[in-house]
C-alpha cells in the first residue's frame, strides 16, 4: 500500500464518520466527532451545558463532572452506518477537596477492507480501527464570588490502518456557570484541541478542532428541559454555494441567493437544538434537531426526516437505559444503547 492509497483510505474514513458531508476528510482522528452517547445523540448531536448524575456528559464538556457522578459507569454502542461500529465506557470517581474525576476510552471499528495493487489485483484483508483514551478532572471555582465549573479531558489518540500508524493527543477544556435560582446554565467548550505526535507517513494533519457555546434551560414549573448548542464557531463558513444544471446556458452554475438569506443560512448550520420531557419521575423522553447534518446529508427533494433524532431514557433504581435514534440519512436511521450504573 502506497501513500497515495492510504490518503484514499483515510478521506473515505473521514466521509463514513464526520457529520459535516462537506468538510468530512480534511482532519485526522474525526471519529472524534461521532457522538458518544445516546443522551446527546437523542438531543441532536450536541449537549455541552448540561450537569447531572450522568457521566457520559463529559464526553462532550469535561466541566460537567461533578459530585453526582462519584462511583458511576457508563457503556455505549452503536452499530454505524456502512459496518461501522464504536463504542464508548467510561467511570466517574469524586475526591472531597480535590475534585471530580473521570476515565473512559472511545473506540471505533471500521471493519475489513479488501486490499489490492495498483494493476487492481486483490492481494488480501486489511483492518483499520482507532482509540482515544479520555482522562478527565473537574472542579468548581469562585471567581469574584461566582461560582463556576472548569474542566479538562486529556485524550491520548492511537489510529491504524493497515501497516500506517500514527499517535496523538488531543485535550477539551470547558467551563459552566449555573444559575442558583433561574434554572440557566451556560457553557463555553473547545473540543480536540491538540497535534500529531506520530504521523502516517511523514505528513501532519489537523485535528477536528470544534468551539462551542450552549445554555440549557429548566422550566421550573413544567417538566421540560430545553438545549441550544452554537457548534463549529471557529469556522464561519460552513454554508457551501450548491451547483445546479442551468439548460439555457448548458452548464453548472452556483446558487445566487441574497446577502441576508445566505448569512441566516450560514448563522443556522451552527444551531443545535435539543429538547427533554419528564412526564413521571424515572423516564425521559428526548428530541433534537441538527440543521448541519440535515443540510449536508439530506437528498434534494427528499429530505424525510435527515437531522431530526429522538430517543428515551429509563431509571430503575441504581441503573439508567437508555436509547436514540438519529436520522443521517434516507437510507436508515442509527440506532444507539447506553447503560449507566450507579454504584452506591
Amino acid at each position: 500500500m502506497n501513500f497515495t492509497r492510504i490518503r484514499c483510505l483515510l478521506l473515505c474514513l473521514g466521509l463514513c464518520t464526520v457529520l459535516r458531508a462537506q468538510t468530512g476528510g480534511r482532519h485526522a482522528y474525526a471519529f472524534l466527532d461521532l457522538v458518544p452517547t445516546s443522551r446527546v445523540a437523542a438531543m441532536g448531536g450536541a449537549l455541552n451545558a448540561l450537569s447531572d448524575g450522568d457521566v457520559t456528559l463529559v464526553a462532550y464538556n469535561p466541566a460537567a463532572l461533578n459530585a453526582a457522578m462519584h462511583r458511576t459507569a457508563a457503556l455505549s454502542y452503536v452499530d454505524y452506518l456502512a459496518g461501522i461500529r464504536y463504542g464508548y465506557a467510561t467511570l466517574g470517581w469524586h475526591a472531597d477537596r480535590l475534585g471530580t474525576f473521570a476515565g473512559g476510552v472511545q473506540y471505533v471499528d471500521y471493519g475489513s477492507f479488501t486490499e489490492a495493487d495498483e494493476n487492481g489485483v486483490i492481494t488480501g484483508t486489511f483492518s483499520a480501527a482507532e482509540y482515544a483514551l479520555q482522562l478527565s478532572y473537574g472542579r468548581t471555582f469562585q471567581v469574584n464570588g461566582v461560582a463556576l465549573q472548569a474542566g479538562m479531558n486529556l485524550k491520548p489518540v492511537w489510529s491504524q490502518m493497515d501497516d500506517y500508524h500514527s499517535f496523538g493527543v488531543v485535550a477539551d477544556l470547558g467551563v459552566m456557570y449555573r444559575t442558583q435560582d433561574a434554572g440557566w446554565s451556560f457553557a463555553a467548550v473547545v473540543r480536540n484541541l491538540g497535534t500529531q505526535i506520530k504521523t502516517y507517513a511523514g505528513r501532519y494533519e489537523t485535528m477536528p478542532t470544534d468551539v462551542q457555546i450552549g445554555a440549557v434551560r429548566q422550566f421550573r414549573h413544567a417538566p421540560v428541559r430545553v438545549s441550544v448548542v452554537l457548534q463549529h464557531l471557529e469556522d464561519m463558513h460552513l454554508r457551501e454555494d450548491r451547483e445546479f444544471y442551468n439548460e439555457d446556458t448548458g452548464l453548472m452554475e452556483k446558487e445566487s441567493k441574497s446577502g441576508w438569506k445566505q448569512a441566516g443560512e450560514e448563522a443556522w448550520r451552527h444551531v443545535v437544538c435539543g429538547l427533554e420531557f419528564f412526564p413521571f419521575e424515572g423516564f425521559w423522553l428526548r428530541a433534537g434537531y441538527n440543521p448541519l447534518r440535515r443540510d449536508e446529508l439530506a437528498v434534494d427533494g427528499k429530505k424525510s426526516t435527515v437531522g431530526f433524532s429522538w430517543g428515551a431514557g429509563l431509571n430503575i433504581r441504581s441503573l439508567t437505559f437508555a436509547y436514540a435514534s438519529a436520522r443521517y440519512h434516507l437510507a436508515g436511521a442509527v440506532n444507539q444503547w447506553s447503560l449507566l450504573v450507579h454504584f452506591k
